[in-house]
Formats: C-alpha cells, structure tokens, sequence
C-alpha cells in the first residue's frame, strides 16, 4: 500500500508570490467594477495601467499625522467652539479626528459627551458614539478608560456585531484580561459564516491576542473555518504578517536594518496590503472607521 504523500510546506517566498497574484487579481477587478460604474470600456494597457497605480498607491509609506487639521474639521472645532454642548457637533469633531488619527484629541473632545449618551435617541448613533470613544481611547493606550466606556455600550445590531466584538477583544486583551479577551473574540467568530467573514476579526485583533497569551486558543479556533487550501494559504500569509509585523517592530542593531529593509520589508508590504483588503469587505467599516 503506498504511502500518501504530505505536502510540502509552502515557503514565505511562495506565499509572497502567491498574494502578489491574488492582489493583482482583486485590483483588476475592482477597477474593472469602476470602470463598468463608470460606463468606461477601458483597453488591455488602460487597465493594465490603471492596475499598477492602484497598486503603487497602496505600497505608499504610510505618512504621519499632520500637525494642523484639515478643513473639514477645522469647521467642526469651530462650530463646536461656538456650541460647546452640542452632541452632534462632538461627534463630528471627534470623528474628524479620529479620521487624521490624532486619537488624544479624539478621546478628550468624545469624552465631553460620554454620559449625555442618553440623550441620543436613535440605538445605532448612540453605539457609534461610544465605539468612537472607546476605539480613541484605546489608540490613545488609555485602555481603562476604553474598558470603561465598552461597558456603557450595548451590543448593536447584526450589521455592526462583528466590529463591536473586535473591538471588544482587543479592549479586554490590553488591560490582560485574556478569558474576557478570547470570549468576545469566540462572539464574534460566532457571527462569521466563513473565513472570509472573519477575517477581519483575526487579522485586527491577533496582535492584542499574542501579547494577552491567547494567540493560539484564538488561531486554533479561526483555524477550524479554514475549509479549503485557500483558506489555508491565506492563514498562512497572516501568519507571515504576524511575525515579520513583530520582528520590525522590535529594535534592531543598525546592521541590521539594511538587511530588514531588503530581506523583509516587501513581504511585509504584501502582507499589509491583504490586510487592508480584508478590512475594506468588512460591512460597516465606512461607518465606524475604527481602524488606523
């Protein structure tokens, strides 16, 4: 009787390879989305083109918070100025900056506003208002105050579930406290339907998981949606994310950066970028804007 043959392990470089072909893919589609929106018909080259600036857009360095604010909520620091108690005008100022990430000054100006929740009358602004506070406090590694504030919300309805749980995860997971983390992370497992629902839960939260020590409970059960090769291939990419997102992000030996630079910051380009995508499917994202 023969015996079966295993697989070989796919290497970081064939992972790599294979999510450049699955970006490419997935920018060709989604210009070619546009392009129909647009009653365009585009050529070959035209698309090919519109493909690799899409594509270099995305490996742009991400840029630093400007030291000024824009327009948009400039108007809305005045407006506030001129009517310090209304609530609608904090919200708007604080997603402004929540928007430009400038996540202290989103926590001191959302937190005028905390316990006058009540007063707003429709279920899902008065969610978005305390996910806001909670999501810039906990940017601002003011996690007490972040937990303090998940416990004043309520869990909204099915279209933003998924987005109350990561949240909640990563709540619990920065004051150490990993049963309550790894519970609201099995929460929202519980609303995915498959991988590729969930997703953005893992890829937001496992960061947070593995500092908590509950990285593996929480792989071990994402695991289990992997129902196909793909599906396994893409935990395989996360996984590649994971460790080079912690090997950058510890200090090095300035010898070292050169090789850091080369060797593993395209993989990590890659790897990001899949992240972006999978956080742009998520459903409510354009509501609650809570990711950096």
């Amino acid at each position: 009787m023969d015996t079966p043959t295993q697989e070989k392990p796919q290497s970081e470089e064939e992972i790599v390879e294979l999510f450049q072909q699955k970006m490419r893919s997935a920018m060709e589609l989604k210009v070619s989305n546009e392009a129909q929106d647009m009653k365009e018909n585009l050529t070959s080259s035209e698309l090919n083109r519109r493909v690799d600036e899409g594509l270099s857009r995305m490996f742009e360095p991400k840029k630093k918070p400007l030291s000024g604010l824009k327009h948009e909520t400039k108007a809305a620091k005045d407006a506030l100025d001129n009517d310090p108690y209304n609530l609608a005008l904090i919200f708007e100022l604080g997603e402004g900056y929540i928007k430009e990430e400038k996540f202290s000054h989103a926590a001191n100006v959302l937190i005028r506003g905390w316990k006058r929740t009540s007063e707003i009358q429709d279920h899902e602004m008065r969610f978005l208002f305390l996910a806001k506070l909670c999501h810039a406090s906990n940017e601002d590694e003011k996690y007490k105050q972040a937990e303090a504030v998940l416990e004043d919300m309520e869990v909204p309805e099915d279209g933003m579930k998924i987005d109350y749980f990561r949240l909640k995860t990563k709540v619990y997971a920065n004051n150490n406290k990993m049963q309550k983390a790894l519970k609201a992370f099995h929460e929202g497992l519980s609303t995915c339907k498959d991988l590729e629902e969930a997703m953005p839960l893992w890829v937001d939260t496992l960061s947070s998981l593995k500092k908590v020590g509950a990285y593996d409970v929480a792989k071990s059960a994402i695991e289990n949606l992997a129902s196909s090769e793909d599906d396994k291939k893409k935990l395989q990419v996360m996984e590649s994310f994971c460790e080079l997102r912690a090997t950058l992000a510890a200090p090095a030996p300035k010898t070292m950066l050169p090789r850091l630079v080369v060797g593993g910051f395209v993989s990590v380009c890659f790897c990001l970028i899949m992240y972006l995508l999978y956080v742009l499917e998520s459903k409510s994202l354009s509501k609650l804007n809570l990711t950096k």
